[in-house]
């Protein structure tokens, strides 16, 4: 049985789907299905339809929701008569009690085309040029009791389109420097670091220089010392045989100078 997606946020009549091919819904004029809504991205998504199996897939920046269970950019999703397409995102808590205002929300529904919708050739009312994929059917998305905010024009959905774009280039952009700050901070702590520990370096071979010139200064000392204390160990003898001669008493005196 051919079927239908019923506008829940207009008072326009359904939109019938082929019994098999594809059907894009979005803001821009060259979609099959054309929702005039700033919320609508250009090409929201797209509907396939073939052996009775009818899938979904996103192709926006907001995000489809099936039954208000959202469906990820490029993830295609099966969907059944009586099942809800949402373009917008759902009513935040306290919407339904009129606590805050809420906007409508640009809503299908699933269902089955009855008889007198449906053409006898079996494409469920779609014309020609809808089956060639140029636009068939353009919702207004009026409401009388809360219309919601659009763009009156094609012009004004380009610009909302390049706007949108402009917003994204500069988040991109912004994260981007801020990436590239943080890397700039970690290379310049580690240049801090590297630093710290260069100086440290300096100063231990500085303190290793300092401690070397002392050892060979005092080494140089010890050597003269022991030069000394040889020449006096050779002059020893000589002075042990003059005193003997001279004054026995000495000898004692020497042998004693000698043992120290």
């Amino acid at each position: 049985m051919p079927l239908q997606l019923a506008p829940l946020h207009s008072h326009d009549p359904p939109f019938q789907l082929p019994v098999s091919g594809s059907v894009t819904i979005g803001r821009r004029p060259n979609n099959t299905l054309v929702c005039n809504d700033i919320s609508v991205s250009g090409k929201h998504c797209e509907i396939s339809i073939a052996s009775g199996s009818v899938k979904i897939s996103d192709c926006s920046t907001n995000g489809t929701y099936i039954n208000d269970e959202r469906i990820v950019k490029g993830e295609v999703a099966e969907v059944h008569p009586g099942d809800v397409i949402a373009l917008t995102k759902p009513h935040p808590p306290g919407a339904l009690d009129s606590t805050v205002e809420a906007a409508v929300r640009v809503q299908f529904r699933l269902e089955h085309a009855t008889g007198a919708q449906s053409d006898a050739n079996g494409n469920g009312g779609l014309t020609s040029t809808a089956l060639r994929g140029e636009p068939a059917a353009t919702f207004s998305q009026s409401c009388p009791l809360n219309p919601p905010k659009r763009a009156s024009t094609t012009a004004e959905g380009f610009a909302h389109d390049l706007l949108m774009q402009e917003q994204q280039c500069k988040a991109k952009i912004t994260g981007e420097l801020l990436l590239a700050r943080r890397r700039l901070d970690e290379e310049r702590s580690k240049s801090d670091s590297l630093a710290r520990d260069l100086r440290k370096a300096k100063a231990n071979l500085e303190e290793e220089r300092r401690r070397k010139s002392a050892a060979l200064d005092g080494r140089e000392a010890l050597k003269a010392e022991a030069a000394k204390l040889k020449d006096n160990r050779h002059q020893l003898p000589e002075m042990r045989t003059a005193a003997r001669e001279d004054n026995p008493g000495w000898l004692m005196i020497i042998v004693i100078i000698g043992l120290v």
